[in-house]
């Protein structure tokens, strides 16, 4: 029988490249549940590949581990056609912790995409990424790996 060997190599790179940034304007004054005021936190809504502190899961790596090897779920039509490898995931970590965008950046098939990118909407809140004392948003990467064994 088929069995789901999720070797997932989820170090959630944290982009080393340079510190180029998207823009969006912001247009509200949104508060987090720790009472920052998020539109102040910055003029512009940028989302950061490197900063400060970056974001993190509760609980660390280990607990985003566990997550996605409880959450992940081989797609039956992948299994059938017997489709392995990484879909790779970039999503943005909001300045109040929520999951933004999230892009597929390495596609495998329609069917373990669409899977890989409802794992990652349903990730439970990070602890927001810092720069200069103020919560960010930042970009993640996250490889998942599907292998049949």
């Amino acid at each position: 029988m088929f069995q789901l060997l999720l070797c997932c190599s989820v170090l959630l790179l944290v982009f080393v490249a340079s510190c180029s940034t998207t823009k969006k304007s912001v247009e509200s004054s949104a508060t987090s549940q720790d009472g920052i005021n998020l539109a102040t936190a910055g003029t512009q809504d940028e989302i950061y590949d490197v900063i400060d502190t970056p974001a993190e899961f509760p609980g660390g790596q280990e607990a985003l581990l566990k997550y996605i090897k409880e959450h992940v779920r081989y797609p039956a039509a992948a299994r059938k056609k017997n489709v392995q490898g990484i879909v790779m995931l970039r999503f943005s970590v909001e300045r109040d912790g929520s999951i933004g965008e999230i892009q597929v950046t390495r596609s495998l098939s329609p069917s373990c995409d669409k899977h890989a990118v409802r794992v990652v909407r349903g990730l439970p809140k990070f602890k927001p990424a810092m720069s200069k004392g103020r919560p960010v948003r930042q970009w993640f990467n996250l490889p998942l790996r599907f292998s049949l064994q």
